[in-house]
């Protein structure tokens, strides 16, 4: 089963910038004809000190068609945090 993601799937601006790579390994080839897929875990939410946005790192593995981990890394961004979202959620 394929799952195809919006178009514009933060067209309410709600992510705020791209803070780059933490760290990023690369632990096997990719071949021509490998089917890759991504596995994306969000494993740190940190609120910014004006209580605005938050700062959100996320965990991402790169598999490909047999299970093998080819890649690896964490990701940083920044999101608005909602303006109903109770403080500290």
């Amino acid at each position: 089963m394929r799952v195809r993601a919006p178009e514009r799937p933060f067209s309410d601006k709600s992510a705020t910038g791209a803070l780059g790579i933490k760290e990023w390994s690369y632990l096997a080839p990719i071949f021509v004809g490998d089917t890759l897929h991504i596995e994306v875990k969000i494993s740190a939410k940190k609120l910014t000190s004006d209580g605005s946005r938050y700062i959100v790192d996320r965990d991402i593995s790169v598999v490909n068609q047999t299970g093998k981990l080819i890649q690896k890394g964490t990701a940083r961004s920044m999101w608005r945090r909602a303006s109903t979202e109770p403080a500290g959620a």
